[in-house]
């Protein structure tokens, strides 16, 4: 009888039974802050009747998956493997991803209050270097202190709250080859590259974004000579 009383918004107990469904309520961790920056870069949510949110990454960051969703009390098992097929030059390629899917209401509204695919009002240095740390795991050129963004604004937040130096350019990113085409004469774009806004941190705000938080993602970590 009480399951029927039960509004259907909380029904994500019954699926999820151990999601903490405000894990994004307040961010006053750098584990969140750092959650909801790679959200900001990879994650989605989708207007539902029961709000919708998910995140897909290639199959190598699975073990990222997984930190997530233990993060927020999701099972892991919740982990879908599957392959997607995309056209590249007239050729059909096959890779394979990891995502996750799910629906909880509580958590779809706190992201969406916290307008989390802009730049986020956090609590102090801290949490924002751990954001800025998510948000280069999921859109960062690994190798590279570069981040990228189809967002010029959130970039030029970022800009100005750190202090950066160095100015948002233009490129145009290969989905399928994994690198950046810098936007020059000559360069012959095609339907398969994407336009970005790419923004050089700096090898000493890299480092700094390194050593304040330590859970991130493995292939990624890594500091710069500072010259």
């Amino acid at each position: 009888m009480q399951s029927r009383l039960t509004p259907l918004y909380q029904q994500y107990h019954i699926h999820h039974p151990n999601l903490n469904a405000h894990y994004f309520k307040f961010i006053d961790t750098k584990e969140k802050a750092y959650w909801l920056g790679f959200l900001c870069a990879d994650g989605y949510i989708s207007k539902t009747r029961y709000g919708r949110m998910g995140i897909k990454l290639s199959m190598k960051d699975k073990e990222h998956l997984i930190m997530f969703c233990k993060a927020i009390g999701l099972n892991p098992l919740s982990i879908r493997e599957r392959e997607e097929v995309k056209e590249y030059k007239g050729k059909f390629i096959k890779y394979k991803i990891a995502e996750i899917d799910f629906w909880c209401k509580p958590m779809y509204e706190d992201l969406k209050h916290l307008k989390f695919k802009k730049f986020p009002k956090l609590s102090s240095y801290g949490p924002y270097l751990a954001w800025l740390l998510g948000l280069y795991d999921g859109d960062g050129y690994q190798g590279k202190t570069m981040v990228c963004s189809a967002s010029n604004n959130l970039l030029m937040e970022i800009k100005s709250y750190f202090n950066i130096e160095y100015e948002i350019r233009d490129y145009y990113y290969d989905d399928y080859l994994d690198y950046y085409l810098r936007n020059i004469e000559g360069i012959k774009i095609d339907n398969s590259s994407r336009f970005l806004y790419v923004l050089t941190l700096g090898s000493q705000l890299f480092n700094k974004m390194m050593k304040n938080y330590e859970n991130s993602l493995k292939r990624k970590r890594r500091t710069f000579n500072i010259t």
